[in-house]
């Protein structure tokens, strides 16, 4: 996961947090689980 992907994460997440999670839905699943361990992981440290 790079920063260009994480600073559109933020800004999904100050606009509209619905719409964004309905993004994330279109995702194939594989996708969806790196993310989720990503955010777990920086959430840890």
């Amino acid at each position: 996961m790079n920063g260009r992907v994480a600073k559109k994460i933020r800004k999904y997440s100050r606009r509209n947090w619905i719409e964004y999670v309905q993004e994330v839905k279109k995702w194939p699943f594989e996708a969806r689980w790196r993310f989720a361990w990503y955010i777990l992981f920086k959430k840890m440290k």
